[in-house]
């Protein structure tokens, strides 16, 4: 129902945030003594992280979030204790099965596109693995004077980030932060290192930004590979 509004990501932080909002309404049901509040809250929080139990959570912000679930959870259960210590009981027609709040077919759903999601993840880190490992040994090739070696491996680089690129990150955005991002700075800093080598005593400006790692370089990942340049320049 919410459309296009958010990813996957965004709606999964959504229902997690929204179960820590329902211990502290489980907190303020339990001062008026309504045990039945307090025991659907648990309910769905309980539902929520059956099914949460069945992503592949990475470590990350949603991995987090998810062991915050079990310990929401576990609050509502501790609500429902100390309430029934004062004689409360929940009569016959509320302790009746209630219908699951959530929809499976949208779960399921949920689960798939994030596991394809994940498996998109996998590839782009190990295609940036490349990126990174041709950008560095660019950035050695370098030191050594051996210009057409790291003209070849930046080459091998841009290729792979066009690549990783065109096949995973440009239809999923979330994905340039991390890998991506970490390569296309290492690819930047050794392409500002070769010119500035090959520039010799004639102190010539670095390359702009548009001009680095295929275009695709951003102004944060130009300031990190300005910054690790430096670095280079400073060996």
């Amino acid at each position: 129902q919410l459309g296009e509004a958010f990813d996957d990501e965004e709606y999964l932080s959504g229902v997690i945030g929204a179960c820590q909002e329902l211990v502290r309404y489980a907190i303020r049901r339990a001062t008026a003594l309504d045990q039945r509040s307090v025991r659907l809250c648990r309910d769905y929080v309980a539902e929520v992280k059956s099914q949460l139990l069945s992503f592949d959570f990475r470590n990350g912000p949603l991995r987090r979030k998810f062991d915050g679930v079990k310990y929401a959870e576990r609050r509502c259960e501790d609500l429902l204790y100390e309430l029934s210590l004062a004689g409360l009981e929940l009569g016959p027609a509320d302790a009746e099965g209630q219908d699951s709040a959530l929809d499976p077919d949208e779960w399921a759903q949920l689960q798939a596109a994030y596991a394809a999601y994940d498996e998109t993840r996998e590839n782009v880190i190990k295609g940036c693995r490349d990126v990174q490992k041709a950008a560095k040994q660019a950035v050695y090739a370098t030191q050594r004077g051996d210009a057409p070696k790291a003209e070849r491996l930046i080459a091998s680089a841009n290729a792979g980030a066009t690549k990783v690129w065109e096949a995973f990150v440009r239809d999923n955005p979330g994905l340039r932060w991390g890998s991506f991002s970490s390569s296309l700075e290492e690819l930047a800093e050794a392409e500002m290192f070769l010119a500035w080598r090959g520039a010799g005593a004639s102190a010539a400006p670095l390359p702009p930004r548009e001009q680095l790692a295929g275009g695709r370089l951003r102004a944060r990942e130009y300031m990190g590979a300005l910054s690790d340049f430096t670095g280079e320049v400073g060996r």
